[in-house]
């Protein structure tokens, strides 16, 4: 559902008309990897390519805060290869989606991946990751239009249910 989240946000918040889940970054036989979600704003030449975690008491993996880096930073750069190689003539905007971060050695980590392997990696979580929820709810209290977004369509439903 974290997935539908960020795709809904993606169209109807940052105006992307194209959006791809759990996109396979290689068809090479033996290459493995994807992307949560990928979204295109072709008018802007932008491209969102987005690692969404959605678990809801910490962004952890097993084996602790060393764990969980080492398969982000994997992740990070599957998407790096798949953004330059596939999207050259775009803007490539890299996001991490988690609604819940502990702030410490997993923020910190996360801000030396970044630095490591230089890339501007967006942190969409814990407040942040709120507002971009809040922003969907408050679309939704005003729109009943089926905009093809699982997610979205849920809020609208909840906001207009009747007592």
């Amino acid at each position: 559902m974290g997935e539908y989240l960020v795709g809904a946000y993606l169209r109807l918040i940052e105006g992307c008309t194209l959006i791809s889940y759990d996109q396979k970054a290689s068809e090479v036989k033996g290459e493995f990897g994807e992307i949560d979600v990928v979204a295109i704003n072709g008018s802007a030449k932008t491209v969102y390519l987005c690692e969404v975690v959605t678990h809801l008491q910490g962004m952890l993996y097993g084996g602790g805060n060393q764990e969980t880096l080492r398969r982000l930073k994997g992740k990070f750069l599957v998407s790096k290869e798949y953004g330059e190689t596939s999207f050259p003539d775009f803007k490539r905007k890299y996001m991490l989606w988690s609604p819940y971060v502990p702030k410490g050695r997993l923020t910190s980590g996360l801000e030396a991946i970044c630095a490591e392997l230089e890339m501007d990696i967006e942190f969409i979580i814990n407040e942040v990751y709120t507002g971009k929820v809040r922003e969907l709810q408050k679309k939704a209290r005003t729109d009943t239009k089926d905009r093809g977004e699982p997610f979205y369509r849920a809020l609208q439903i909840i906001e207009y249910l009747r007592e």
